[in-house]
């Protein structure tokens, strides 16, 4: 238990710089840069990725359903943002990133400590 209990707080502290990124990358889009949020976003995916791939490592008992939820929600509004990049939609990028993309990581990151939290009192 304790070896994933430090993958989750190397999860965690990924998601966190995540959700740094995509606040920066919202701010940057309203002072209208949005050429340069192409590169800040494919960061956010990468990391996006490699937390999902971490998660995969866990066993499916220790993490919850909630979170498998939240991780594709997740997915879905980065898929979202990505499509509307690829149309030059940077509308459709802000109103995706603040509604949906960064409340969703927030929570996200929420129950990934919720359940490290869990594993430390085991």
């Amino acid at each position: 238990m304790e070896q994933y209990n430090d993958l989750l707080k190397r999860t965690t502290v990924l998601l966190e710089t995540m959700q740094v990124g995509l606040l920066y990358t919202l701010k940057r889009l309203n002072e209208g840069h949005f050429e340069d949020t192409i590169y800040l976003f494919g960061d956010t995916v990468q990391a996006f990725s490699v937390i999902e791939m971490s998660l995969n490592v866990i066993p499916k008992d220790i993490l919850n359903k909630d979170l498998s939820e939240l991780t594709v929600k997740v997915k879905n509004a980065i898929e979202l943002i990505v499509s509307a990049y690829e149309l030059k939609d940077f509308a459709k990028v802000k109103e995706v990133l603040q509604f949906s993309l960064i409340p969703r990581s927030k929570k996200w990151s929420e129950a990934l400590a919720d359940i490290s939290a869990r594993l430390l009192v085991s």
